[in-house]
């Protein structure tokens, strides 16, 4: 079920972050990267401890047989960027701080993610992102909040879905609220533009 905030284009200037992310290099993923496997556990504290860090993030105990990584290991349909604020101003934290303040929440971290033209990033849980969210707050799973931001205008064929909820010609600035901080999502981009998530992790202080 989707749960539609509103649009944030009075509040962020997406197509200028748009424009620079096109500009800079991000975090590449493809199919290479599948001979290994992402392994994170819940722990007594209800929170995340990183075992491995490689192969596509899923959290092992929805795959507990390396389904997905066997089904796509000999594939070429993989492709991805990843943005990261840490590693330099891609995606801009002065955004997040403001799209924060009009959720009335607290910022934890962003980023943007890009799917190429004609390819997909299959489904999965991004179990590193949560874990730095809860390394940082030192808060469990439930108090986090997630959404994600249409950073590309709409295009026929890029699609985004978010456990049963299906995100397609949505607006650019459209923000919609995931059910978890830790749902299971994939891309798929049928479209002839790249695709751009803009994506949010904060926390409610008073909930």
């Amino acid at each position: 079920m989707k749960n539609f905030i509103g649009n944030s284009s009075h509040i962020c200037d997406w197509p200028a972050l748009l424009e620079r992310v096109k500009t800079r290099p991000g975090i590449h993923r493809d199919n290479s990267d599948n001979d290994g496997y992402n392994k994170v556990i819940y722990n007594e504290k209800n929170t995340l401890r990183r075992e491995q860090r490689q192969g596509l993030e899923y959290d092992y105990l929805r795959d507990p047989e390396h389904e997905l990584n066997q089904a796509y290991g000999d594939k070429n349909n993989i492709n991805f960027n990843t943005y990261d604020p840490a590693s330099g101003d891609y995606n801009e934290k002065d955004y997040g701080v403001k799209i924060a303040k009009w959720l009335d929440c607290k910022y934890i971290l962003s980023w943007i993610s890009e799917v190429s033209v004609g390819t997909t990033v299959p489904a999965h849980v991004d179990d590193e992102e949560v874990y730095h969210a809860l390394e940082r707050t030192k808060l469990p799973v439930e108090k986090l909040v997630r959404y994600h931001i249409h950073l590309s205008p709409p295009s026929y064929g890029a699609v985004f879905i978010v456990e049963d909820a299906v995100y397609h010609m949505a607006n650019q600035g459209d923000v919609f609220q995931w059910p978890s901080a830790d749902s299971i999502h994939l891309g798929l981009n049928g479209s002839s533009e790249l695709k751009l998530t803009y994506h949010f992790m904060g926390y409610k202080e008073n909930e």
